[in-house]
C-alpha cells in the first residue's frame, strides 16, 4: 500500500523533474516510515505504563507518519502565498538554496548542498574560483538561490570534468556536504556499512552469494545479530513437531505422506 500513501501524502505530488509527471519514489518509505513510528509509540507507551501504571491505546496511521517529511514542501506553499510548489526535480523543494541538486560527473552524479555561507566560501575555494567571492550576484545564500540556474551551470561546469571520487575528494576535504549517487550496487559493496554490520554476505541455498540487511536498530543497540537467509518451507518441522510438541517419528512420518504437514 506504499504507493497509496504516496499518493495521498502528497510525496508522489511533489517528485518528479521539472515540469514533468509526478513520480512516485521506489523507497518505500510509507511503509517503513508506519512500522518505525509504531514501535516507537508501542515502546513509548510501555515506558508511559512502567513509570504511571497506566495504559495506553496506540493508534498509527501511515498517513499521519509521513506527513510530517513534506515539511519543507509545506513550507514553500505558505512561503509562496498559498501557491502549490511545482516539482523540481533534485532541486531544494522551496527554491530557497543554490548550490542543492545533483551534478553531471565525468563517471556518473554527485549530490551537493551548500546550506550555508561557510559551505559556499568552501566549495568556490575548492573550485578554484575565488573570483566568485567578489561577485555580488553570488553574495548571499539568497541572492544565489534568485540565479540558481545560473549557480547549477557553473558547478556543473566542474564537476563534470571530474571524477565523482575526484569531486568528493575536494569538496568533502573542504568540509562541503556532498556524495556520491551510488546504485544498489555500490550500496550493497560499500565496506562502511559492512564494517557497521548492517550489511553481511552470506550464501543463499537458492541464489548462490548475496548481501543481506540487518535491523538499524541490532547497529544502534551493538547486537551482533548476523542476518540469516529466511527457513526454507518446513525446514523446521522435525524441531517442532518432534522436540516441541513430543510426536514421535514414525507418526511425523505418517502425517508427511498425508500431506497433513
Amino acid at each position: 500500500m506504499d504507493i497509496t500513501i504516496q499518493a495521498m501524502s502528497g510525496v508522489i505530488s511533489a517528485t518528479g523533474p521539472d515540469g514533468g509527471d509526478p513520480l512516485k519514489t521506489p523507497a518505500a518509505l510509507c511503509d517503513f516510515s508506519g512500522g518505525s513510528h509504531l514501535y516507537g509509540a508501542v515502546m513509548t507507551a510501555l515506558f508511559q505504563r512502567e513509570r504511571t501504571g497506566h495504559g495506553q491505546f496506540v493508534d498509527v496511521a501511515m498517513l499521519d507518519t509521513v506527513i510530517p517529511t513534506l515539511s519543507t514542501v509545506i513550507g514553500a506553499y505558505y512561503f509562496g502565498d498559498k501557491t502549490v510548489p511545482p516539482r523540481n526535480g533534485s532541486k531544494h523543494p522551496a527554491l530557497s538554496m543554490a548550490p542543492y541538486n545533483v551534478y553531471l560527473a565525468r563517471d556518473g552524479y554527485v549530490a551537493i548542498i551548500c546550506t550555508n555561507e561557510k559551505h559556499w566560501l568552501s566549495m568556490a575555494g575548492a573550485m578554484n574560483r575565488e573570483d566568485l567571492f567578489q561577485d555580488p550576484r553570488y553574495g548571499s545564500m539568497r541572492e544565489r538561490a534568485a540565479i540558481m540556474s545560473e549557480v547549477d551551470a557553473e558547478v556543473t561546469a566542474w564537476t563534470s570534468v571530474r571524477t565523482r571520487a575526484e569531486v568528493l575528494a575536494a569538496l568533502q576535504g573542504a568540509g562541503v556536504l556532498s556524495a556520491s549517487v551510488r546504485d544498489v550496487e555500490e550500496v550493497l559493496a560499500d565496506e562502511h556499512l559492512h564494517e557497521r554490520d548492517m550489511l553481511h554476505e552470506t550464501d543463499h541455498p537458492d541464489w548462490g552469494e548475496m548481501t543481506l540487511m540487518n535491523s538499524p536498530l541490532n547497529v544502534a543497540l551493538g547486537n551482533k545479530v548476523i542476518p540469516m537467509p529466511a527457513p526454507e518451507l518446513g525446514s523446521a518441522n522435525d524441531g517442532v513437531y518432534g522436540e516441541l510438541l513430543g510426536i514421535a517419528a514414525p507418526e511425523l512420518a505418517t502425517l508427511k505422506a498425508e500431506g497433513v504437514i
